[in-house]
């Protein structure tokens, strides 16, 4: 970019190229004060080079939208992923995969502001699209668009569609990736967690533990989605009265978490929460899940002691 700037001057259009890919590689390394500032300055020339409809304005305002939702400037990621949307509908009409990708981007960063009313709108656009658009219903994105639908609904106590959006995304993502891929797990989480919060457990068991199996394999063990896996399989273990397995899951959680990111974090804490549960009520456990291993006890044995340990 120095030798363009050098050669053609600072606001050339090859400039504005130039500043706008590393912008992209900035965002792309989640730096983005520095991305922010590569594409704002792309932006700049381009508006003055470029008539007012030019793709390349609505691509840099798409990645400002995204930038801005990072850096938690809501209002305006929204404005530029509006000016991305006004654009690309009128070079490339309503249906547009490039639109539905505005509509997308939009509900993500409306939904972070807690605004998820109008999130699920925009999300909707984007969802309409997919149902007369084959090449974006063919995409990763249009499975992103569907599982963000469903947590919106989740959130705003819409079991139902909640449950039916999950289930397409899930579908989505295995005709892409097929069953074995880390994003078919991440759905499966959030379906899991979904069916906990509506006391659906044997639904979300079936879920988290295929989410958990899934995890461990692609990812490992000590990993924070392999954790988070854990946690909600402690949760429906620690309903069903499962307390030898609550206290390993739980276990395991609080472990990965010290390890990746300190004790001062909500799932340790709450993972304590849960094993002190376990552990005390009107009297402490007699025996640690350690010691009980040490003991060299048959799985169904040290679930019996532990059973009878913790008072109902």
């Amino acid at each position: 970019m120095r030798i363009r700037t050098i050669h053609l001057g600072h606001d050339d259009r090859l400039v504005a190229d130039s500043m706008h890919r590393l912008g992209l590689v900035y965002k792309h390394c989640r730096d983005y004060p520095k991305a922010l500032k590569y594409l704002e300055g792309s932006l700049r020339i381009c508006k003055s080079k470029l008539g007012s409809n030019d793709p390349q304005l609505a691509d840099i305002f798409h990645s400002l939208g995204e930038v801005h939702a990072a850096l938690e400037n809501v209002e305006k990621s929204i404005f530029c992923y509006d000016k991305s949307m006004k654009i690309n509908t009128d070079v490339h009409g309503q249906n547009h995969d490039r639109v539905a990708l505005d509509f997308a981007g939009k509900g993500k960063a409306l939904q972070l502001a807690g605004q998820l009313e109008q999130a699920l709108e925009a999300l909707l656009g984007s969802a309409d699209i997919m149902k007369v658009n084959k090449d974006f219903a063919a995409r990763e994105e249009s499975g992103d668009v569907l599982a963000q639908m469903g947590s919106i609904y989740s959130q705003l106590g819409d079991a139902l569609s909640a449950s039916s959006s999950f289930a397409s995304a899930l579908t989505t993502y295995k005709e892409l990736f097929g069953a074995r891929h880390a994003v078919v797990a991440d759905v499966l989480q959030m379906m899991a967690d979904h069916f906990v919060k509506y006391k659906e457990f044997e639904r979300g068991f079936s879920c988290v533990k295929e989410a958990l199996a899934l995890r461990e394999d692609l990812l490992g063990e000590n990993e924070i989605a392999t954790a988070d896996s854990h946690y909600c399989m402690g949760e429906i273990l620690f309903v069903w009265s499962e307390n030898y397995d609550a206290m390993n899951s739980f276990e395991k959680c609080r472990e990965t978490y010290r390890m990746k990111l300190g004790d001062s974090v909500l799932p340790v804490a709450n993972s304590d929460h849960y094993l002190g549960c376990i552990s005390g009520g009107s009297f402490m456990l007699s025996l640690s899940i350690k010691s009980l291993t040490d003991l060299n006890l048959s799985r169904t044995e040290r679930r019996l002691r532990l059973c009878r340990a913790v008072p109902s």
